[in-house]
């Protein structure tokens, strides 16, 4: 009779306990008795995100066309990811063919792929909730930076010297000057096809006798697959400019010139390109 007060505790407890052991039990069972489908749990997660991961890297690149930048958020989300799939190919170089009595390997091993199927699950979730890219900053935060060394040639220079000058550090702007139908063009065609490869962009415009502002960035803008909503030459610059800053080698080369012309003035960063301009000589600036 002493205990009597005891028996419904029991019943209770006998409810309770498995209801509360069970499931923790089960989990830790399954990471050894159930390792090809924990494994093969991993590989389909690890299939999605790397799926997300190309839709994510294509809006990355639309927003870089559009100059727009990239948030840290997305960029470090991108990181993570690539760490996970890592360390989800080395659990997958792990498994071997562990039969079930190797309990502690498969249990480990079915333990790592379980947990890191479901990390990579979660952060695919918070790619969802990304935010991809910021618009261009106001044109104040825009640096621009002066030309450190200006050159300009008056006579016909040899393609050697012109190429070395691209590879100068200093050398932002290099004009070639010389009378009409010398072969300035085709020179600098040449010049343009050496150093393709050492240059992430090449953009070739013609400016000739009028000079259409407009219409130059507008050129720019189609080759460099950049928007151009803005209407004004202003307006127009700031967003080119925002886009030739980024961290490309471009060059960028303005030819037929005939009257002073300042690339800045549409878009172009002295320290954002290496410029080419050809220039006739009785109109050199």
């Amino acid at each position: 009779m002493a205990d009597s007060w005891l028996n419904p505790l029991k019943e209770v407890a006998k409810c309770i306990v498995p209801e509360a052991l069970c499931p923790p039990v089960k989990r830790h069972i399954d990471y050894w008795w159930c390792l090809e489908g924990n494994v093969q749990g991993l590989r389909d997660e690890m299939g999605r995100l790397e799926r997300k991961r190309r839709k994510i890297e294509g809006n990355i690149e639309e927003a870089r066309l559009r100059a727009e930048i990239p948030t840290t958020d997305v960029q470090n989300w991108s990181n993570e990811g690539s760490q996970k799939l890592e360390e989800a190919t080395r659990i997958l170089q792990s498994c071997g063919d562990l039969k079930l009595w190797n309990i502690i390997p498969r249990y480990s091993v079915g333990k790592s792929a379980k947990e890191t199927a479901e990390g990579i699950a979660k952060l695919r979730e918070e790619g969802n909730l990304l935010r991809i890219a910021d618009p261009p900053p106001p044109a104040a935060m825009v640096p621009i930076c002066r030309p450190p060394n200006l050159e300009f040639q008056s006579r016909k220079i040899m393609e050697e010297d012109i190429i070395k000058s691209l590879k100068d550090g200093n050398a932002r702007m290099i004009a070639i000057c010389g009378a009409g139908g010398v072969g300035k063009t085709t020179m600098v065609r040449r010049i343009e096809d050496r150093v393709r490869k050492e240059f992430d962009e090449i953009v070739t415009v013609v400016v000739s006798q009028q000079t259409d502002k407009l219409k130059i960035q507008k050129q720019i803008a189609e080759i460099l697959r950049l928007g151009l909503s803005e209407e004004t030459l202003d307006g127009r610059a700031h967003i080119l400019r925002t886009r030739l800053m980024d961290s490309k080698k471009k060059l960028i080369i303005f030819d037929d010139v005939w009257k002073r012309f300042e690339p800045e003035n549409i878009g172009v960063p002295y320290g954002g390109c290496k410029i080419i301009l050809t220039v006739s000589a009785q109109r050199c600036m």
